[in-house]
């Protein structure tokens, strides 16, 4: 019955009560002898063992494992490393040091359930598939919406964050809404990437690597040219000014910094063997937590009560580390922004332009251009 039948972004529906996938679209003779190679039923004039994946969908099975890593990495350990350090001083090092792993283990965790409930109904796709599937209609809906205003906060708050980034690169008479701006400006070409593929493919390992350089540029400036003389004041337990507010706020700051549940499902739909998602997600939390690690250590070990908020500011300003830092944080911004806002550009994509959703076709690239820039032009 049509109730049952939810449209999931793309010439595909999805049965709701069940795994079973109706594709409505057959556009060419291509599409018909995939489906035959797929069913093993050989076609005249073509070798049994023929390459079935030589036409590939936007938003296809096809990220290795490895992608999957880098692109968790380069989405989920994002800015939220910068501000740990000062979230540990206002925890102390008992909890800080439990919460580093805790949450890890946490994440990595929530990575494994979601990965059995995509691997027993493969039919599901995002969490709204997986809540109007197993719970119902009214709770899908609700969660479609949450998931939907999540990524556009995400998005736009990755956007300000960009803004604030460029401070320390370009001339400061710029005010906020001529550099956000110029965030949208950078921002057009890498949103062109249309799935999680071409994110991995270009886009995740200078991402990730720009936030590893800047941890080891600010904690080798912390360990070779600290200029403090008298030594740094750390606390095991919370200090005592602390209140229970605060203590749960930088709590919530571990449990930020490993946030990436929310493209779970939709990373394991587009992976080439989804069996090895759990190694994706296990690898790329055990290196967030020892980078984590490093970041807090060294930055609190050494300012103790006097670290900031946001850990380049421990940079000189206007010195050469603070511009090179800064530039490294809006590269990587600017591809978290892409993650972020990958699953919502898409459902824009299958609401307004829903036929060529999955195309890899000028026309397709079009579309997308107008959700993604229309976007940007919504969040500044």
């Amino acid at each position: 019955s049509e109730d049952s039948l939810h449209y999931r972004g793309g010439p595909h529906l999805v049965d709701t009560t069940g795994d079973v996938e109706l594709t409505t679209k057959k556009t060419d003779v291509g599409d018909e002898i995939d489906d035959v190679f797929q069913n093993e039923h050989p076609v005249d004039g073509l070798p049994e063992n023929h390459d079935t994946d030589t036409k590939h969908m936007i938003g296809s099975a096809r990220t290795p494992w490895y992608g999957t890593t880098i692109v968790l990495l380069s989405e989920v350990m994002g800015t939220g490393i910068l501000s740990l350090p000062y979230a540990s001083k206002i925890l102390g090092w008992g909890t800080a040091l439990v919460a580093l792993p805790l949450f890890a283990i946490i994440a990595s965790y929530s990575g494994w359930l979601l990965w059995g409930v995509q691997q027993e109904r493969s039919s599901l796709h995002s969490y709204a598939d997986a809540a109007k599937a197993l719970v119902g209609p009214k709770f899908g809906s609700f969660t479609e919406i949450s998931m939907l205003v999540s990524w556009g906060a995400l998005a736009i708050y990755y956007m300000i964050a960009a803004s604030d980034g460029l401070e320390d690169i370009i001339s400061s008479k710029m005010c906020q809404y001529q550099r956000t701006f110029l965030v949208v400006l950078i921002l057009v070409v890498p949103c062109q990437c249309r799935d999680f593929y071409s994110i991995s493919k270009y886009l995740s390992l200078p991402s990730t690597l720009a936030i590893v350089f800047s941890v080891f540029i600010v904690a080798s400036n912390l360990l070779f040219f600290n200029t403090n003389e008298t030594p740094a004041t750390t606390t095991v337990a919370p200090p005592s000014d602390t209140t229970l507010f605060d203590y749960l706020m930088a709590l919530s700051a571990f449990c930020f910094a490993y946030q990436g549940q929310s493209i779970y499902l939709e990373l394991i739909s587009e992976m080439k063997e989804p069996r090895h998602f759990p190694r994706a997600v296990n690898l790329s939390y055990a290196i967030m937590c020892l980078l984590y690690g490093l970041a807090v250590c060294v930055a609190y070990s050494v300012k103790g009560s006097e670290v900031p908020g946001f850990l380049p500011d421990i940079l000189p300003q206007g010195s050469a580390a603070r511009a090179t830092v800064g530039a490294l944080v809006v590269l990587h911004i600017t591809v978290s922004y892409v993650i972020a806002g990958q699953p919502l550009h898409k459902w824009f994509h299958s609401t307004f332009f829903p036929s060529t959703v999955e195309e890899e076709s000028k026309r397709a690239s079009f579309h997308w251009f107008l959700v993604t820039f229309g976007y940007l032009l919504v969040g500044w």
